[in-house]
């Protein structure tokens, strides 16, 4: 009787290590150095959509105190950003007066659904460009990227080139409590049969 309880407490704690080490992270990315304004922008990764072909995200402007009036505490002038995503561009304008919210992003994903539990996603290469007042010149944000994505290991990477404007890819694959619920899932359905 007490090598059971002993084998489900074992059993138990071992969920509790997986299912820890499978919980939303915080930041994945956070590049430096800042803007030249000050700008910040935050893609917080939550949701694989069911189709696995689209990885949706919020987006956050926050934007650099040289572009906010100081007694209104909104924009002092129009304030765009473009995030490219291979087949999804979203292009959002917050005009003159007001303060940029928090923004749905569609990002694309490939990957191969039929090695589930093993699956593994990635975008194509994404970019964040700025916009500020009538300039047309895309200019740095500061980039962050944060996992609020349960049940998946989440990585966000810059490209090394150190391009102007660099490209980013997010790539996501199950986390170890994942599959191992996966497994015993497939293993009950497997005795039901």
């Amino acid at each position: 009787m007490t090598s059971v309880a002993l084998v489900v407490v074992a059993a138990y704690v071992a969920l509790l290590v997986l299912y820890s080490h499978g919980v939303a992270a915080g930041p994945l990315l956070v590049e430096k150095p800042l803007s030249k304004d000050g700008t910040s922008v935050t893609l917080e990764v939550n949701e694989v959509q069911s189709n696995n072909t689209v990885l949706a995200a919020n987006l956050t402007v926050i934007p650099g105190p040289g572009l906010l009036d100081p007694v209104t505490h909104s924009l002092k002038e129009n304030l765009s950003v473009a995030v490219t995503s291979v087949a999804k561009p979203t292009n959002l304008t917050w005009q003159k007066g007001m303060f940029p919210g928090v923004v749905p992003v569609p990002l694309t994903l490939a990957g191969n659904i039929e090695r589930w539990p093993f699956d593994s996603y990635k975008t194509g290469p994404l970019t964040v460009e700025l916009f500020v007042g009538a300039a047309q010149t895309p200019e740095r944000a500061t980039v962050t990227f944060l996992d609020r994505l349960p049940g998946w290991r989440v990585q966000a990477v810059a490209s090394k080139r150190g391009d102007l404007l660099p490209t980013y890819r997010v790539k996501l694959h199950r986390s170890p409590s994942t599959l191992a619920f996966a497994r015993s899932e497939e293993r009950r359905v497997g005795k039901e049969c």
